[in-house]
C-alpha cells in the first residue's frame, strides 16, 4: 500500500524505479527518465539563490584550508611519515576541491527536502560501495554515475538519521549497473601506440635531463612551445606517457580499501556544526585509494622520473595526473624546486572559479591571463593565444558553442547549477524565433562533455544543424558571421579575438572577479553580452545584416579593449616576453 502522508524522496533515477508513497520529492532532473513527467514535485537547485552561492563558496573554501591542514596530518600518520603540508597538499587539493562542493550541494539538496517534508521516506537499496582509485575517476562518477550519487546521497541521509531526523528507510532490491566498473577500464594505449609513447617519454628524460625549466606544454601551442624551449636553450620535452592519465598504466582494481586502518587513524576533531561533523566522519572512507592504500605504488611510478628542474611549470597536470603531482611533490619539497602554475582557460575571470582557487596554497607563482587579484599572481600573454587568427576569413554562419553540462553538478562555480536543458531551451528558441533567412546559417556546435541524453535530444530537434566532428570549433568559428556563446570561458575568449560574439549570461549569478561592474554593465549596455537568449535572439535579427556596424563601433570596441586588457590582455612580442620572464626567475 502505498503511503499517501509523507514524502517519497527521489535522488537518482535509481529509486526512482520504486514507488513508496504517492507524494515525491525529486532532487533534480537526473531522476527522470522520461522529460515529459511532471515536474512540480522537482527541487530547484540550492545554488539559484544568489546569496546562497556567495555563502556556499566562500564556506567551501573555507573547509577546503581547514581540511587540508587535517588531511596533511592524518596523511603522515596514515603512510607513518614527517612531510610538510604543502607535500600533502599538491596531491590531495585538486580532489578536496571537487569533494567538499559536490558533498555540501547533495547537503543542502537534503535540507531543502525535509523542508518540505520532515518525515521523508526513502528506498534504502543494497550497493556495492564503489572504491575510488584516482582523483579524475571521483570527477567523472560525481558528474554523470547515478550509483555512485545515490550512495552519497544514502549517507547524508543515514548521518542525518543518526543526528536526530526522521527518515523511514524502506529496503528495495534492484540489480546493480555493471557501467560503474567503467572506472577500471580507461582508454588503453594500442601496444604500437604505447610503445611509441614510451619511446618518446624515455627520449625526453634523456634529452631534457639537464633542462632547469620543466614546461607543461599544453600551456602552448606545439610550435611556440618549441620556440620558447629553445630560446631557453633547453630540449622541448613530451611525456606522452608517464604524465597521461588517460592511460591506466597502473591499474588499482586489485587494490582493496582499508577500511579498519583508515578508520583507527584518528581525523576527527569535535564539530558542532552538523555538516562539518559530517565530512570528519565520512571523509576518511571517501579518500581515492591512490593517497592511502596505493600510495606506495604510485610514489615508485613517479621515481622512474629522474628529471630535477629548478622550475616546474604546469597547467593541468597537477589537476588530474597522479604521477605528475607526486613527482612534482618531492621535487618541491626535497629539491626546493619552484612551482609555477599558468592558467589554461578562460574560468579564473570569473568570482566563483570552480576550482576554488585552491593553487594559491601550493604555487609560488601563478601566471594568470587576468589582472593580479592575489599576491601570488602574475598576468602574462595568454599562452595559448600567441599567434591567435584574430580575424576570420568568410563571415556567413550564426554559430552556437554548446554549453557543456555534466548530469549532476560536480563543481561550484560557473554554471553549476547544472540546468540540463539549458542548451534545448535556447535551441528552440532560436529556432522558433529567428528569421527563416537567419536560421539557414545557423550550426550547433557540441562539446565533448555534455549529458548524451539531453545532446541527443537537441539533434533530433535541429537534425542537420547539429555537426559533430573532429576540430569543427576552429573551422567553423573562421567562417562565422556571429558567435553566440552561452558561457563565460575559454571558447568565449577564443570566438571574442575573432570577431562578432555575444555572452548569453546573467552577470547577478556568474560575475566576473575585480571591481568590474562599471564594465558588466557596459557589456550589457552595448548588446556583447544578454541576460537571456530571447533578447539575444532579438539582437540578432535587427542586426544580422549589419553586423559589423554594431561591432566596429567605438562604444563596443572601447568595451571590448578594457575587457580584454583586465582578462586576456594580448601583448605585442609575447614569446620573448614569456622567455624573458622565465629566463630571468
Amino acid at each position: 500500500m502505498l503511503d499517501n502522508k509523507n514524502s517519497q524522496f527521489i535522488t537518482t533515477s535509481i529509486d526512482n524505479n520504486f514507488q513508496i508513497s504517492n507524494k515525491k520529492i525529486l532532487a533534480g532532473d537526473w531522476c527522470l527518465d522520461n522529460e515529459n513527467k511532471n515536474k512540480n514535485d522537482l527541487l530547484s537547485s540550492p545554488w539559484e539563490n544568489n546569496e546562497t552561492l556567495n555563502q556556499d563558496y566562500f564556506l567551501s573554501q573555507k573547509i577546503l584550508d581547514n581540511y587540508a591542514k587535517k588531511l596533511s596530518r592524518y596523511l603522515n600518520n596514515f603512510h607513518n611519515k614527517n612531510f610538510p603540508d604543502r607535500y600533502w597538499n599538491i596531491l590531495i587539493l585538486p580532489w578536496l576541491a571537487y569533494y567538499i562542493p559536490g558533498e555540501l550541494y547533495r547537503w543542502r539538496l537534503v535540507e531543502k527536502a525535509l523542508e518540505k517534508d520532515s518525515n521523508l521516506i526513502f528506498s534504502d537499496i543494497k550497493i556495492d560501495k564503489i572504491e575510488i582509485p584516482y582523483t579524475k575517476d571521483y570527477l567523472d562518477l560525481l558528474s554523470s554515475d547515478q550509483f555512485f550519487n545515490y550512495q552519497i546521497f544514502k549517507k547524508i541521509l543515514i548521518f542525518l538519521t543518526n543526528n536526530g531526523k526522521k527518515i523511514n528507510f524502506i529496503s528495495k532490491e534492484i540489480k546493480q549497473n555493471k557501467c560503474i566498473t567503467k572506472i577500471y577500464n580507461k582508454k588503453k594505449s594500442k601496444n604500437k601506440k604505447k610503445f611509441l609513447h614510451i619511446a618518446i617519454d624515455y627520449l625526453s628524460s634523456f634529452f631534457s635531463k639537464f633542462n632547469n625549466i620543466f614546461i607543461d606544454r599544453r600551456i602552448f601551442k606545439f610550435k611556440n612551445y618549441i620556440k620558447i624551449s629553445l630560446k631557453l636553450f633547453q630540449f622541448p620535452s613530451f611525456f606522452y606517457y608517464n604524465f597521461n592519465y588517460r592511460f591506466d598504466h597502473i591499474n588499482l582494481k586489485h587494490v582493496k580499501i582499508d577500511r579498519e586502518k583508515r578508520n583507527k587513524i584518528n581525523f576527527s576533531d569535535r564539530e558542532d556544526d552538523l555538516f562539518l561533523k559530517y565530512l570528519n566522519e565520512n571523509i576518511k572512507y571517501d579518500i581515492p585509494k591512490c593517497f592511502l592504500e596505493a600510495y606506495d605504488l604510485i610514489n615508485q611510478e613517479s621515481h622512474k622520473i629522474k628529471l630535477k628542474p629548478r622550475i616546474i611549470l604546469s597547467a593541468v597536470l597537477h589537476y588530474h595526473n597522479e604521477v605528475f603531482k607526486f613527482w612534482l611533490a618531492r621535487n618541491v619539497i626535497k629539491n626546493k624546486t619552484k612551482f609555477f602554475s599558468s592558467s589554461h582557460g578562460g574560468g579564473n575571470q570569473l568570482k566563483y572559479c570552480p576550482d576554488l582557487q585552491f593553487e594559491n596554497t601550493i604555487v609560488d607563482k601563478k601566471f594568470t591571463w587576468t589582472l593580479p587579484v592575489k599576491d601570488k599572481d602574475i598576468q602574462l600573454p595568454p599562452g595559448k593565444f600567441i599567434n591567435f587568427k584574430s580575424s576570420r576569413s568568410d563571415k556567413k554562419f550564426l554559430i552556437y558553442l554548446e554549453k557543456a553540462i555534466t548530469l549532476f553538478p560536480a563543481k561550484i562555480g560557473n554554471g553549476q547549477n547544472n540546468y540540463l536543458r539549458l542548451n534545448f531551451d535556447n535551441v528552440i528558441n532560436l529556432k522558433k524565433s529567428l528569421s527563416k533567412e537567419i536560421y539557414k546559417n545557423f550550426f550547433y556546435l557540441p562539446s565533448g562533455e555534455h549529458e548524451l541524453k539531453m545532446q541527443e535530444r537537441i539533434k533530433n530537434t535541429i537534425g542537420e544543424k547539429f555537426v559533430n566532428k573532429k576540430n569543427i570549433f576552429y573551422k567553423y568559428i573562421d567562417k562565422s558571421k556571429l558567435v553566440i556563446c552561452p558561457y563565460m570561458e575559454t571558447a568565449f575568449l577564443e570566438s571574442l579575438i575573432t570577431g562578432p560574439t555575444i555572452l548569453i549570461n546573467d552577470f547577478e549569478k556568474v560575475p566576473l572577479q575585480g571591481n568590474v561592474k562599471s564594465l558588466q554593465e557596459d557589456l550589457v549596455k552595448y548588446k556583447i553580452v544578454f541576460k537571456n537568449i530571447e533578447d539575444a535572439t532579438a539582437h540578432i535579427n535587427e542586426n544580422w545584416y549589419q553586423i559589423d556596424k554594431w561591432w566596429l563601433s567605438n562604444e563596443v570596441q572601447n568595451t571590448l579593449y578594457k575587457f580584454k586588457k583586465n582578462f586576456c590582455n594580448l601583448q605585442d612580442d609575447p614569446i620573448n616576453k614569456w622567455t624573458k620572464f622565465l629566463t630571468n626567475i
